[in-house]
């Protein structure tokens, strides 16, 4: 992946092109995901958790079998009815400047950037930015940062109660799991805490997020059909128990 700094000195008289295909996502396994995303993410995608240096992370859970996109079709369509915020952002990164501050840089092989077609990168002047296409993903990648940042605090208050348990996702029931370092809420053990605790997660504003993401596991059965009708269209036997 090739990212290009966006500034008006290299990239000023380019166009930006729709974005049309979701192809760069068919080995995107996992899309991490704010709070905020999550009731309209579970109507789509069961919502997990992964850990990385220690810290629990939401994410929406494209698939059972590694890096397979059960969402992405053959011919690069969506099929899900939601997009994941971080996706939205294609194909703007937003990275850190080494100073403490983010630089905007876009994805070179996108095939997004244009001489002719398209909108343009950037406004007349610099007060115009703000309504291009260079201006809405800063306020975007703002925007974004800040759920981020509110989500961690969220899901730290949520592991530090105890009630995050490892998650087996197998393709169907009984056979052997694919997906493995996901996790989700123990709701024998969300139910066990006492009286205080769970006014602390209620405080916190960590309910809602827990019930919407357990209730978002519902969508395990669909994707382990989604996994399923993709082994047997590339030939492979599926699980039948």
């Amino acid at each position: 992946m090739a990212l290009i700094p966006v500034n008006r000195e290299t990239l000023g008289s380019k166009r930006l092109k729709p974005l049309t295909s979701f192809a760069h996502l068919a080995k995107v396994p996992v899309c991490e995901i704010a709070a905020i995303e999550f009731p309209a993410a579970a109507l789509s995608f069961p919502i997990v958790f992964i850990q990385r240096n220690g810290l629990f992370s939401p994410v929406a859970l494209f698939s059972l079998g590694g890096n397979d996109n059960l969402f992405v079709g053959a011919d690069g369509r969506w099929t899900a009815a939601y997009v994941p915020a971080l996706l939205r952002a294609y194909p703007f990164v937003v990275q850190g400047d080494g100073k403490g501050g983010l630089s905007l840089m876009i994805e070179d092989a996108s095939g997004l950037l244009s001489d002719t077609e398209g909108e343009a990168l950037f406004g007349t002047d610099e007060k115009s930015d703000d309504a291009a296409p260079v201006g809405r993903a800063l306020k975007f990648a703002g925007e974004t940062a800040v759920q981020g940042n509110a989500t961690r605090m969220l899901i730290d208050k949520i592991a530090a109660a105890g009630i995050i348990q490892s998650l087996d996702a197998a393709p169907s029931p009984g056979a052997q799991p694919v997906a493995t370092g996901l996790f989700m809420v123990d709701e024998a053990r969300l139910n066990a805490l006492s009286d205080q605790a769970l006014l602390d997660l209620r405080q916190a504003g960590a309910l809602g997020p827990i019930y919407t993401h357990l209730v978002s596991l519902g969508q395990m059965p669909q994707l382990r059909a989604r996994h399923e009708a993709r082994q047997a269209a590339a030939g492979g036997a599926p699980n039948v128990h």
